[in-house]
């Protein structure tokens, strides 16, 4: 049995060997072939191993076998070849793998070079890619050039057609300048008649000068009439203004400015017309600023041939003193024009805050922006009445009987373009659809008693 055990042993080891070594030069990578000489190697430590055990079971089995002393003298022999064997197998096994190290050397330093040689054939791909860029960019750069070559030749035929065009212009200007050369000498002569017509034409002007002459005269002696007439119609003027000490405007006088006396006031001065109507307010140049304070609005301010508002205190006691109307008139910078009529205008006394107290009944072309301004007292930047968190006649809105503010607002800043950014400007909120950028440029408010109409 140990001698079939150590042939087999023996072939199988012999035959790997030779399967390993047989083609040193083959093409098998070094790392599988290490890789199958220690599996082989393992496989064939195993197999010693299973050997050993066995031979150590055989010797147990020739120690029971005490009849069999030749035979285990003949096992032993053959273990003692197969160890020699077994041992020359190991010594081959090593040569084997000092061959395989070599050979694992030899292809490190193959593949340093086939490194070496992959980044250098990099670095041509790299000067390729370059160099291709390179004809690229030179490509386009030509391609540009024929395009503007292309161009520059579009323009020469285009200059070309230009200069046959002002050659024909020039031609034309030729044949226009002979003409006009003709016309001046045609205007030449008609000059030549028309002197000795203006010789003709001075003789009449010398007896037209001598003729008015004569009239200038008349017409200083009548110049001198009319400022006679003016003067005595300035003294007639003066005399009426003088003669008219009533608490309200002449009904059928001419309109100017009279004297108004009211019962518990001083005399005061203000605009009528011939209507009857008395100015209580006007606006139509920006030249008076209407934010102020409160003892301005109750007493009065500007000037009565512009613009003014005549005072609180005044249109208190007038309206308290006989039933009023008052009558609106409004303008836009494009020209148009409105009006608004109350016919039951009444303001409360200081005490009231000057309280707007009646209106009585609207009509007009305008709307009623008025209405919602009813029963509130007078506001001004340094008295705040109305009914806001914050004082309405702030921001340069002027005086006014707001509520939460005003849906009209006639004191405010004067815009003579007649629309503003920060809705500041002189509205009357139903005439513009409630768009308070406009800003109106003319305003005037006026009002007379109502037994004027009777």
């Amino acid at each position: 049995m140990k001698s079939c055990l150590a042939l087999v042993l023996s072939v199988f080891l012999v035959t790997e060997l030779s399967i390993i070594g047989a083609n040193p030069s083959n093409s098998i990578p070094v790392n599988a072939i290490i890789t199958s000489l220690r599996r082989r190697d393992h496989q064939i430590r195993d197999q010693i191993e299973q050997l050993n055990d066995q031979i150590k079971n055989i010797t147990q089995q020739s120690q029971l076998l005490q009849g069999a002393n030749e035979r285990f003298d003949f096992m032993s022999t053959n273990i003692g070849i197969l160890q020699r064997k077994l041992e020359k197998a190991n010594n081959e096994i090593q040569n084997k793998e000092a061959q395989i190290s070599h050979i694992t050397i030899q292809l490190k330093s193959q593949l340093k070079n086939i490194t070496d040689k992959t980044n250098q054939l990099n670095m041509q791909m790299k000067n390729i890619t370059d160099l291709s860029e390179l004809l690229q960019n030179k490509t386009d750069k030509v391609n540009s050039m024929n395009k503007t070559i292309n161009t520059l030749k579009s323009n020469l035929e285009t200059a070309k057609d230009q200069i046959k065009t002002k050659d024909s212009q020039i031609t034309d200007q030729n044949e226009l300048i002979k003409t006009r050369n003709e016309e001046i000498a045609k205007l030449t002569k008609q000059i030549e008649d028309l002197k000795t017509e203006i010789k003709t034409k001075d003789e009449h002007i010398k007896l037209q000068g001598e003729q008015i002459a004569t009239k200038d005269s008349q017409i200083d002696g009548l110049n001198n009439q009319t400022k006679s007439n003016e003067e005595k119609m300035t003294k007639i003027t003066d005399k009426l203004v003088k003669c008219n000490r009533q608490g309200f405007c002449p009904i059928n006088g001419p309109s100017g400015i009279y004297k108004i006396k009211i019962r518990g006031m001083n005399t005061f001065e203000a605009p009528c017309n011939s209507t009857g109507w008395l100015t209580i307010q006007k606006r139509f140049d920006g030249s008076e600023n209407f934010d102020r304070p409160w003892k301005d609005y109750k007493d009065g301010f500007g000037n009565i041939n512009g613009e003014f508002f005549i005072g609180l205190e005044k249109m208190h006691v007038m309206t308290r003193e006989r039933p009023h109307e008052l009558y609106i008139k409004l303008g836009m910078v494009n020209g148009s024009t409105g009006y608004a009529h109350y016919d039951d205008f009444k303001i409360g006394s200081e005490d009231e805050l000057y309280k707007l107290k009646s209106l009585g009944i609207y009509n007009g072309t305008v709307g009623d922006s008025l209405k919602y301004h009813k029963n509130m007292k007078f506001t001004t930047l340094d008295k705040d009445n109305d009914d806001a968190e914050s004082n309405c006649a702030a921001n340069k809105y002027g005086g006014g009987w707001y509520k939460k503010c005003s849906q009209s607002r006639l004191n405010a800043k004067f815009y003579k373009e007649g629309h503003t950014r920060d809705k500041s400007g002189i509205v009357w909120g139903s005439w513009h659809n409630y768009d308070y950028t406009h800003s109106l440029t003319f305003v005037e408010m006026m009002i007379r008693p109502k037994t004027v109409m009777n």
